[in-house]
């Protein structure tokens, strides 16, 4: 019944994973290990590397993964969609965003970039329900990225600010 996050952090141009345990008497993140190796690499994507994907099979054929791809709904946000997670449970997605995504890219300590939260349910039907469950001008927080759901309580990560824990 533990609880682990991994957050991919990329110091110096590489990626490395952080492996932390969630204590939910605390209600903290005690960081257990920082994952390193040559295979997580930061891939970086341009036009050059826009394409479908190939594979190899184990007798070494190249396949294309394009015959994977199917089209899907289009749900279009007037915010900056960062990560989104799914819960295991109900197969919502929350999705951690900018409100104002020049603030992110460009931040002033002074007029920080807000923090917002979506909740999507039913992603697949026909008219998925959208909810913003948590958004703020960056006072409590700045710069969400990710928001994850425990046991009926919020967990929202961030750039380079702190998590914010809702009950």
């Amino acid at each position: 019944n533990t609880v682990y996050l991994l957050v991919v952090n990329h110091p110096d141009s590489k990626s490395t994973v952080e492996v932390f345990k969630f204590q939910e008497e605390e209600r903290s993140l005690l960081h257990l290990k920082t994952i390193t190796h040559e295979l997580l690499t930061r891939r970086s994507l341009g036009l050059q590397n826009l394409g479908p994907g190939k594979e190899r099979d184990e007798k070494g054929t190249s396949t294309l993964l394009l015959s994977y791809l199917t089209n899907t709904p289009v749900l279009n946000f007037d915010t900056l969609v960062d990560n989104i997670s799914v819960d295991p449970v109900t197969g919502d997605l929350w999705v951690g965003c900018h409100p104002n995504g020049m603030r992110i890219f460009f931040y002033d300590p002074e007029n920080p970039p807000g923090s917002e939260v979506i909740r999507i349910q039913n992603i697949l039907s026909e008219e998925p329900k959208v909810t913003v469950v948590y958004a703020e001008n960056g006072t409590v927080l700045q710069g969400t990225t990710v928001a994850s759901v425990y046991k009926g309580k919020l967990l929202i990560g961030t750039v380079f600010h702190r998590a914010l824990y809702c009950d």
